[in-house]
């Protein structure tokens, strides 16, 4: 868990700060409704406690901590009895740097025991990848990827990249993905793999000791706690919003900027990934990531379904992005033709059209087009039997 050493982390202590007003303000849009009598009194416990210390060190310059803490340290009482030949302070050399720090920690402590209440409600309140279907309200979290066979279960997976995975929650309310990847790989969630999350894209990475930004462990030789950042926005990852709060957070950031996407931080080798989803705008070729599923399907044993963006959100289509759909198509028809030959051309027209055209649930104007494609390939496999 998190770990504040005034005499380590003496300049940091704005920094703490900001993760403890992160707390105030994730727990005063809780709804403890959802949570047991018994986790409704540590939430009050921990809410109160984040409060006073606030109170009490949350002030401006100069009576802020970190200047509180230099002016402790530097007094000539506590310089004159440094020691040769090393001059360390001893611990107590700060009564506000001792006092700060035995607080913090034990907010950290609370932070780690409310986490497991808020990985319930995460479990409790996404959708199963059984359970989901294109069209119809949802939440899961997934990781937007390229290829799902380097994560634990693949043909390429190695234990010596990185121990966790950066994913990200979608709802029927958000829907943006990292990269505008189109193949996602869908997460389950439970106490053991959830290790922070926040409205924004943070900055993550291992770590060989433990500090103020560290949200999990991992069980490696070296570089085994998991640290994520801030945010360029000031944003803090904490262990402690639920789905609904996060979702929230992100609908009112898309409002105000360009949207973008939320993160959540697993544990990598404690994950489960339960299925693939294919994400369309609405009008697009998603063949290069349907090959892609197929062959992960095939290795990994995970099923393939479908989300059509535009069924949530209402998108224009015209002249002009029909045309260049039929480009995209084109191009990767023809390439693929090329390699393989017009028989398994039209045979995965066939099945992407079944498989993907067709579960998206297109307007009809995009699923004609991919039909004349079929007819067109299904003409040139008649010609060539004459």
């Amino acid at each position: 868990m998190r770990n504040f050493n005034y005499l380590r982390d003496a300049n940091k202590t704005q920094e703490l700060l900001r993760i403890i007003r992160e707390y105030q303000k994730t727990l005063e849009n809780y709804d403890l409704k959802i949570f047991t009598v018994i986790e409704q009194k540590k939430i009050t416990e921990f809410k109160e406690k984040v409060a006073s210390f606030l109170k009490e060190f949350d002030l401006p310059w100069p009576n802020d901590i970190g200047n509180k803490i230099n002016e402790e340290l530097l007094s000539p009482e506590v310089v004159n009895n440094l020691k040769p030949p090393t001059y360390e302070y001893s611990h107590d050399a700060s009564i506000t740097g001792c006092k700060v720090e035995a607080l913090s920690n034990e907010l950290f402590r609370l932070e780690e025991e409310i986490a497991h209440y808020v990985a319930r409600i995460w479990k409790e309140t996404l959708t199963s990848f059984d359970n989901f279907q294109n069209g119809f309200p949802f939440s899961f979290v997934a990781t937007a990827i390229d290829f799902p066979e380097f994560f634990p279960g693949g043909a390429y997976y190695k234990k010596t990249g990185h121990a966790y995975t950066s994913a990200t929650l979608f709802t029927n309310n958000i829907m943006d993905s990292f990269m505008d990847k189109k193949l996602l790989l869908v997460c389950e969630i439970n106490e053991k793999n959830l290790l922070g999350m926040s409205e924004v894209d943070i900055a993550t990475r291992e770590e060989n000791a433990p500090g103020l930004k560290t949200i999990g462990m991992v069980d490696r030789e070296e570089y085994n706690y998991i640290n994520a950042g801030y945010s360029f926005s000031g944003n803090v990852c904490t262990k402690i919003l639920t789905p609904s709060i996060l979702e929230q957070r992100r609908i009112q950031l898309n409002l105000k900027q360009t949207p973008s996407i939320n993160e959540v931080i697993l544990d990598k080798e404690k994950t489960n990934y339960t299925g693939m989803v294919l994400l369309s705008n609405g009008i697009d070729c998603l063949m290069n990531e349907y090959l892609i599923a197929i062959q992960s399907k095939e290795t990994m044993g995970l099923s393939l379904k479908c989300l059509n963006k535009s069924l949530y959100k209402q998108s224009e289509i015209d002249d002009e992005k029909l045309l260049n759909l039929n480009n995209e198509i084109n191009s990767f028809l023809e390439t693929y033709e090329m390699n393989y030959g017009i028989d398994l051309t039209e045979q995965l027209l066939e099945r992407y059209i079944k498989d993907v055209v067709e579960p998206m649930n297109y307007c009809k104007e995009v699923t004609a087009l991919y039909m004349t494609k079929l007819n067109e390939y299904r003409q040139k496999v008649e010609q060539m039997k004459l």
